[in-house]
């Protein structure tokens, strides 16, 4: 599965995030309330933090495409 364009970002809502990307070709958008992944994706003071949040992000946009998609 090819993933690109991976991010997460506030939503409109206190706690909401938004899980965007593009999933084989296709794009994906998915709300999460998972403020970690979004506190660590785009810091790696703590890469641990950090490769946690991006196979949360990665894992949620390929369940996400698995869904649309059977």
């Amino acid at each position: 599965m090819t993933i690109t364009e991976a991010r997460i970002t506030r939503g409109n809502g206190y706690g909401q995030y938004i899980v965007s990307g593009i999933v084989n070709g296709e794009s994906i958008k998915v709300r999460t309330t998972n403020s970690e992944a979004f506190d660590w994706f785009n810091d790696d003071s703590n890469l641990e933090k950090h490769e946690e949040a991006i196979e949360y992000v990665q894992s949620v946009l390929e369940n996400r495409y698995e869904l649309l998609n059977n």
